[in-house]
């Protein structure tokens, strides 16, 4: 089974969270708007200068 990244992405729990990315911590901020229909995320590397921004 092919996994997307939306499948990821719903798999978030909303509000904050830490996860792990290619060897990478990042504090993850999930939002959901429309009654769940739109999702922002935006992740930041803890420790670091990456970002990963997305709607």
């Amino acid at each position: 089974m092919e996994r997307t990244i939306l499948s990821y992405i719903e798999k978030l729990p909303v509000g904050y969270s830490v996860v792990w990315y290619r060897k990478k911590k990042y504090g993850v901020s999930r939002t959901d708007y429309n009654d769940g229909k739109s999702i922002k995320v935006y992740a930041e590397e803890l420790g670091g200068t990456d970002f990963i921004s997305l709607n």
